[in-house]
């Protein structure tokens, strides 16, 4: 590829269990009271590129998409998983820099669990941040200074629809 220019990454992964994995019984319980079904995991991941199409086109940003051969199936309620990694896909493009690309990559997880990923060549989210940025209504220093819209809620709303169906958020970052 010639001389690549240093970039940032930003990763955001949804750890979720795959089907056959144990969970609590609480867990099924609510899993059982929602429209809980095996869904393969790049189907969630397709149906929120889907609806991140318009912004996408509108801010010209390139995405790449990489998943296994085989599909890895989850219980998982598909419209609000789908919902959580749309919210993902529109961060990278609000905070991905003018680089205009964003990743997203569904892979098996130590064997029980699958990952979504999602990353940008962004700026990266400031180490003080990183522990607040699940926190409902919390926004960054960096989002208020470049007056990016939001509400702060995108990511504790992904963070509990994750939890919510026995998967866990990790979040990697690089700021400058």
């Amino acid at each position: 590829l010639g001389t690549q220019r240093q970039v940032e990454k930003l990763e955001r992964t949804l750890e979720l269990p795959v089907i056959g994995a144990e969970h609590a019984p609480n867990l099924i319980a609510w899993l059982e009271a929602q429209d809980v079904r095996p869904v393969a995991a790049i189907d969630v991941a397709q149906a929120a590129i889907e609806a991140s199409g318009p912004l996408l086109t509108e801010t010209d940003t390139h995405l790449d998409i990489e998943a296994p051969d085989t599909p890895v199936l989850v219980r998982a309620n598909d419209a609000s998983l789908a919902r959580s990694v749309q919210n993902l896909i529109s961060n990278a493009v609000k905070y991905g820099g003018s680089d205009r690309w964003v990743g997203v990559r569904v892979a098996p997880a130590d064997g029980r669990m699958v990952a979504i990923a999602v990353s940008d060549h962004g700026t990266g989210i400031p180490e003080a941040d990183l522990k607040k940025i699940f926190e409902p209504f919390y926004r960054g220093q960096r989002a208020l200074d470049g007056q990016v819209h939001g509400s702060g809620l995108g990511l504790s709303l992904v963070d509990r629809i994750v939890r919510q169906h026995g998967g866990r958020v990790q979040v990697q970052s690089s700021a400058k």
